[in-house]
């Protein structure tokens, strides 16, 4: 049975920003890095119900979410402006019927 994705929220902080992807039942997925700026999110069996395929963000840790339908999986990959090498900390959970991923920033302790 395939879920559909119904909204992508945004909740943006100063060294941080959530995403919340809200779905129509428990999402499986697969998140990865790509590289040093971008993470990739699978969703398999998953279509989106929301129209657009870029999400512009413009956050200091995130520039955009592009969205993807490939034959079996729906792929969101978020375009970091900050590097992962570089103090980018990422974590996702889910929750029901949505998967909410966190992007902060690992501040270095002053001296």
């Amino acid at each position: 049975m395939k879920r559909v994705v119904k909204k992508i929220a945004v909740q943006r902080g100063v060294d941080d920003i959530t995403i919340v992807i809200q779905g129509d039942g428990p999402l499986t997925y697969r998140l990865s890095p790509v590289g040093v700026q971008r993470l990739s999110l699978d969703l398999p069996n998953v279509i989106p119900a929301i129209r657009f395929q870029e999400l512009p963000i413009d956050h200091v840790l995130l520039k955009r979410i592009r969205i993807g339908q490939h034959p079996q999986k729906l792929r969101l990959v978020f375009d970091l402006n900050y590097s992962l090498d570089r103090g980018v900390q990422y974590a996702i959970k889910a929750t029901g019927d949505q998967l909410t991923l966190r992007l902060s920033l690992k501040l270095k302790a002053q001296e």
